[in-house]
């Protein structure tokens, strides 16, 4: 009896202890990198941050609190496993926290782990970081997650830089004294449009969304360059001058003297012409009824169509001409602006307006005059007199409208 109670007593010992290491060994599995809640000096591999008054400082570029956290908490994202005797890979990456030195190895191909060292300390990882992605197996799923850690450790433009232009109500642009402004609080743009127009609304929220995005991919010192200005931007209180330098674009923060690196396709769009902000629609599309009628006619010559509400178009002599029901469709499209990759030119009011050579449109009780000529779609608003110009998107076809010209 009594052994089979000291059995049982060694049984449930055995199970107790096997719970201990086990949970002991979860704890440790669970543990990841305690950073100092004050970041005095960083060193990001060969990027060197300095602490100011207002804060940690890249080449004069101050780095807002919020990126600074996000760098942190990437550390939560890496996982301890145990710790280990020596390091046997390669280094990749160096920082540096006050007065801790994390090194960072390359990644085991066999387990998918990797060394981290912290000072003296010698650690087995494995990163948590997640990903965008298709994997095979869970090592290659390790692998790409360690890659990710890497990226956004050492990317500045990743995860430390933050937008740079918050809560813009003014944009001012001004190249060889043609200065441009526009106004986000008022939706008003200098200079005015013709009286006859409006704003287009979702074109300034898209404007600014992109420029309240918009991150440095590095910061420079080219302050020993010859550099020519080539414009000045203001965002709101805060003024730049803009060069460009081998195969990048900069804008110099005229306050700090930092100078901001974009690719040049990302700020492009600051060049836009002042005159997108303003209305493009002519006529709803959301009017249109089946079965509405369309006339298009130049001199002597007049064709009806009939359009649906899914802008199909029927032509009311039965004389199909797929060509030409493409080109009033996109008439239709261009006159409501339905799509943004439309490219608008000018439009400009014009009070003696030469009709020569154009055709005329009636829709929706409304008359344009239109012409395509040279790859560029001309309409006139014969109501308000404004003349506008386009890009004509089937340039390379035809003229749809070419029957209109020959019969006369």
């Amino acid at each position: 009896m009594k052994k089979n109670i000291l059995l049982f007593a060694l049984l449930v010992f055995l199970l107790l202890l096997a719970y201990l290491l086990d949970q002991r060994g979860n704890e440790e599995s669970s543990l990841s990198f305690e950073l100092p809640e004050k970041i005095e000096k960083l060193v990001i591999g060969d990027a060197i941050f300095e602490k100011t008054q207002k804060g940690m400082s890249y080449r004069k570029h101050y780095i807002s609190s919020e990126g600074l956290l996000a760098w942190k908490g990437i550390f939560k994202q890496i996982k301890i496993l145990g710790k280990a005797e020596k390091v046997s890979s390669p280094k990749v990456l160096r920082i540096l926290i006050n007065q801790d030195r994390f090194e960072f190895y390359d990644i085991n191909p066999l387990t998918g782990n990797f060394i981290v060292k912290r000072n003296k300390d010698i650690y087995i990882a494995q990163s948590n970081i997640s990903f965008s992605g298709f994997y095979k197996d869970e090592l290659e799923k390790k692998a790409l997650s360690y890659k990710s850690l890497l990226i956004n450790l050492s990317d500045l433009q990743k995860v430390i830089f933050s937008p740079f232009v918050k809560n813009l109500k003014i944009f001012s642009r001004n190249i060889e004294q043609n200065s441009k402004k526009i106004d986000f609080i008022n939706y008003e743009t200098t200079p005015e449009p013709p009286k006859s127009v409006g704003i287009d609304r979702e074109y300034y929220q898209s404007f600014k969304a992109k420029l309240e995005a918009l991150k440095p991919r590095d910061v420079l010192d080219l302050s020993t360059e010859e550099l020519e200005e080539l414009a000045r931007f203001k965002f709101n209180q805060n003024e730049y001058k803009y060069y460009e330098f081998g195969e990048f674009s900069y804008l110099k923060d005229l306050k700090t003297g930092a100078y901001l690196e974009f690719d040049p396709k990302k700020v492009d769009f600051l060049f836009q012409s002042i005159k997108n902000f303003w209305s493009k629609k002519l006529v709803r599309l959301a009017l249109i009824q089946d079965n509405m009628k369309i006339k298009i006619s130049k001199k002597s010559l007049e064709r009806l169509f009939s359009i649906d509400k899914k802008l199909n178009i029927f032509s009311s002599d039965i004389k199909r001409d797929p060509l030409l029901e493409q080109g009033i469709r996109e008439i239709l499209c261009y006159l409501s602006f339905c799509h943004s990759k439309y490219t608008f030119i000018d439009v400009v009011q014009e009070s003696n307006f030469d009709e020569t050579d154009y055709l005329k449109l009636n829709v929706l009780n409304k008359e344009f005059y239109f012409k395509i000529h040279q790859s560029l779609l001309y309409v006139h608003d014969i109501e308000t007199g404004l003349s506008y110009k386009y890009l004509w998107p089937l340039m390379n076809k035809k003229n749809p409208f070419r029957e209109f010209y020959e019969s006369n």
